[in-house]
């Protein structure tokens, strides 16, 4: 990378903490503790940001000040924009050895899927080339995903060899890496670690209700998450289980727009993670009202029999909401078993254009356009040119539970962003569907409204 961010990443270990000013909120961002140098990239490279959220006024201060956080706050808020924004501005770390100085990985930055990684590379890439970068972006950002045109050894190879600022990656691609070269991550001498989407990505037993079938329940959960702990567990305990052979504890963020108590209560009296003298809760305020309408469509037609595939009913019924309903860009949620590219194939049939959800793509054309992706992949994604999402069902589940309501949320959260405009349909196939919609509608506090 060229030598005038680095210099810029080198002079922010020498630079003075900047002043506190709590109370009146701090509408610049230069106030939050940035440069002006980097201000003004920031401006340029995204000419329509000016001044910080309410969260990121919250958060960019305690992410420079080293504290661990816990975040919650609603989607669209700027979450995983200002987290961006804070670690570009942390210094480098530096180790020294024998009479030898090298510079080794300052953040590792945990996401739940690939495009979420291709997004938050796509602002830096955006953010250093306003700053007047040159060459490569290897020294200020990698990213390790599975299935990547990538082998494994070409990647351990290229983070030893240029180790960045901010190695941004999805649990089990930096888990493959991390077995096959424990010391490729440089994980005892990060400086900071951030789990976003958090409640997805660290699995826990949700708390039952009293009686006897809901404790066994209960009991057989937290047995399977205990031998089935997840690629983000291990590589967090790994990071702060051995504390021992490090010389400074590394920072910890934590981030996501729901957090159920079963999650928070393992965060601060299991995991062993955070550092509770050191801890900053950060839980978002009230945010401008979003002009969102949630509507439920159900599928007429002769009852299919139960498969993984998405019916035919439901395939047209969503190709004529579609086409009836929007002008722009719109996103279909499909569930994991029914297979995005048949999905599309489907949607393709019947004239509609459909393509899997990839932010590497271009910007749409002029004709509507329909992405199809699962909950899993859209998590997190910033879509401003969203309409509508279209939801099959309850997605991830047939009965209304926690996770249900929350998985509803995060996909709601796609339209609406930044107090803007949109719809939210869901396509269910018969009566019995439509309650169970109708109950998450109730429980978020939302209306059903007529379609269209």
């Amino acid at each position: 990378m060229s030598s005038t961010y680095e210099a810029y990443a080198e002079a922010l270990a020498r630079r003075k903490p900047a002043e506190e000013g709590l109370g009146e909120r701090r509408l610049s961002f230069a106030a939050l503790g940035f440069e002006p140098t980097f201000v003004t990239a920031l401006q340029k490279a995204f000419p329509n940001v000016q001044e910080p959220t309410a969260v990121q006024e919250k958060l960019i201060p305690e992410i420079l000040s080293g504290k661990d956080i816990l975040l919650k706050d609603g989607t669209g808020t700027g979450k995983s924009f200002g987290l961006v924004l804070a670690l570009l501005n942390t210094p480098r770390v530096v180790v020294h050895e024998g009479g030898k100085s090298r510079r080794v990985v300052t953040t590792l930055f945990i996401v739940p899927h690939r495009d979420l990684a291709y997004q938050l590379v796509e602002w830096i890439e955006r953010l250093a080339s306003a700053f007047g970068t040159s060459g490569g972006l290897s020294s200020i950002v990698q990213v390790v995903v599975r299935g990547s045109n990538k082998t494994l050894g070409t990647t351990i190879e290229e983070i030893k060899e240029t180790p960045p600022h901010i190695l941004i990656g999805t649990p089990q691609g930096l888990l493959e890496i991390y077995r096959e070269d424990e010391d490729a991550l440089q994980l005892w001498t990060l400086s900071t670690v951030v789990v976003d989407e958090v409640d997805y990505l660290v699995e826990t037993a949700a708390r039952k209700e009293a009686g006897k079938s809901f404790h066994k329940a209960y009991e057989k959960a937290v047995r399977k998450v205990q031998l089935h702990p997840g690629p983000t567990r291990e590589i967090l305990d790994v990071i702060y289980g051995k504390e021992e052979e490090r010389k400074e504890r590394a920072q910890l963020i934590m981030t996501s727009a729901t957090l159920r108590v079963h999650l928070k209560d393992y965060l601060f009296e299991e995991s062993g993670w955070l550092d509770a003298d050191n801890l900053v809760k950060i839980v978002g305020g009230k945010t401008e009202a979003k002009e969102v309408t949630h509507s439920i469509l159900i599928a007429t037609g002769v009852r299919e029999e139960k498969t993984e595939k998405i019916s035919a009913n439901v395939v047209e019924t969503i190709a004529t909401a579609f086409a009836v309903d929007v002008s722009g860009t719109a996103l279909l949620v499909v569930p994991a078993s029914a297979g995005v590219q048949r999905v599309v194939e489907d949607l393709r049939s019947l004239g509609v254009d459909a393509e899997g959800l990839d932010v590497r793509r271009g910007a749409a054309g002029e004709n509507p356009r329909l992405l199809v992706a699962t909950a899993a992949t859209m998590r997190g994604l910033d879509l401003p040119q969203l309409s509508h999402v279209f939801v099959v069902g309850l997605v991830d589940g047939r009965s209304v539970n926690g996770r249900v309501v929350d998985s509803y949320v995060h996909i709601a959260g796609r339209v609406g962003r930044f107090g803007g405009r949109g719809r939210v349909v869901s396509v269910v196939e018969d009566e019995e569907e439509a309650k169970k919609m109708s109950r998450i509608l109730r429980t978020i506090r939302v209306p059903n409204k007529h379609f269209p």
